[in-house]
């Protein structure tokens, strides 16, 4: 981009074509940030991962922080424990009568469309619930 200095013997340039160098400065101002995050996450893989390979995590961590990069990290699976349910409707005399009728089957037969959660998924002592554990070794 191109600025221009306007001063008091040039006449004020219109209100859109400021608003367009405002815009374009903008815009500028933006894909300079987002290019140097891309190169700081670089920077901090590259460096991190070589960091790892010698036994420096700790030191690495340090001086990273230190410099505006970030601390070494890598991916982690984590369990965690989701619950989900659902109202259906059920024909039946009661509600009890309702509830022995879809306890133990599949939650899968539940949902028309599916569900996220319903493949293979068999009903617990609650039906609606989908159950996954979080191991405490994690934490």
């Amino acid at each position: 981009m191109t600025s221009t200095i306007h001063t008091n013997s040039q006449p004020s340039p219109p209100i859109d074509v400021l608003r367009r160098e405002l815009e374009e400065a903008r815009a500028e101002l933006a894909a300079a940030k987002q290019a140097l995050e891309d190169f700081k996450v670089r920077a901090s893989d590259v460096l991190g991962q070589a960091a790892s390979d010698r036994d420096l995590c700790e030191a690495y961590d340090e001086v990273a922080e230190a410099a505006g990069l970030y601390r070494r990290v890598s991916d982690q699976d984590v369990e965690i424990e989701v619950t989900y349910r659902q109202t259906i409707t059920v024909r039946s005399r009661t509600w009890m009568d309702a509830r022995e009728e879809v306890k133990g089957l599949t939650v899968s037969r539940y949902f028309s469309p599916g569900s996220p959660f319903s493949e293979g998924i068999e009903a617990s002592s609650s039906p609606w619930s989908v159950g996954i554990s979080v191991p405490d070794e994690i934490f």
